[in-house]
């Protein structure tokens, strides 16, 4: 049984703690694939991640180190190169689900970051200084959850559409929620004009919320989005990315497959 190397370290704990019973099963693999570049961003070449494959006894053992594949590294990278950095930069973690196990903003607080953590099924944020906001990211609809453990909990696939995980998804049970939108999120918590780094990671549903971001209201230099290589949903991102200007990294995880974009953008 292999899977990457966060979800099957998270899922390892949730068996542990008796709440899933099911037996997890490979997800067909992807080819990998770039999406075409627009005029006004770039799209660039493949770059190396840094996850790897680990087995179900090597996994309670990979957790607790901060983002699955060095996006918080990259992001600090990023940061320290501009010439206008903010005291305190401001994040966004829009489906954070633990508070430091594969976080992506974990290590950035610790820098001096701060911001907001949205996750509707949050695991363990007591060492956290975030704002925590327990609500699904959509459309505004009411929805079916897929109540997961571990990092697998999302929007139900029959208002996404198929998704790596859906196989899963399947064997979880359904919770309704009321879901916001992008822009409800962000007129809720006052977010700032400028925000420094957002990570996305929604399950199959981060197309839904890019399609609502007010740009014109709130800009973002640093992105990291998850795809999972999933056609024509990771096209449409990357094309919805460049559209604003931006320099994009279609960023590989384990064995060499696309699973997140990275981008850089001006505010």
């Amino acid at each position: 049984m292999k899977l990457p190397a966060c979800p099957i370290a998270l899922l390892a704990l949730a068996l542990q703690r008796g709440a899933f019973g099911a037996r997890i099963r490979n997800a067909s693999a992807l080819a990998p694939k770039l999406a075409a570049p627009l005029a006004n961003g770039t799209l660039v070449a493949h770059s190396e991640g840094q996850g790897q494959d680990v087995n179900a006894d090597e996994a309670v053992a990979s957790v607790g180190n901060g983002s699955a594949f060095g996006q918080d590294e990259w992001v600090l990278s990023q940061h320290d190169q501009l010439t206008d950095q903010p005291a305190s930069p401001y994040f966004l973690d829009l489906g954070a689900f633990d508070g430091r196990d594969c976080s992506n903003t974990y290590q950035l607080e610790k820098h001096g970051w701060h911001g907001v953590c949205v996750e509707p099924m949050p695991h363990d944020f007591s060492m956290r200084q975030c704002q925590l906001v327990e609500k699904v990211l959509f459309d505004g609809s009411e929805v079916q959850f897929r109540a997961c453990p571990g990092q697998l909990a999302g929007v139900s696939n029959e208002s996404i559409g198929n998704n790596k995980w859906a196989a899963h998804q399947a064997r979880c049970p359904l919770r309704s929620f009321q879901s916001i939108t992008a822009t409800e999120l962000l007129s809720s918590i006052s977010a700032p004009p400028v925000i420094d780094y957002v990570s996305l990671d929604i399950e199959g549903a981060e197309l839904t919320l890019l399609t609502d971001w007010p740009v014109a209201q709130h800009c973002v230099r640093l992105w990291t989005i998850e795809h999972n290589n999933e056609s024509p949903r990771k096209e449409q991102i990357g094309n919805w990315l460049t559209g604003q200007g931006c320099t994009v990294t279609d960023k590989l995880g384990k064995k060499g497959k696309p699973v997140d974009f990275w981008a850089s953008c001006t505010c």
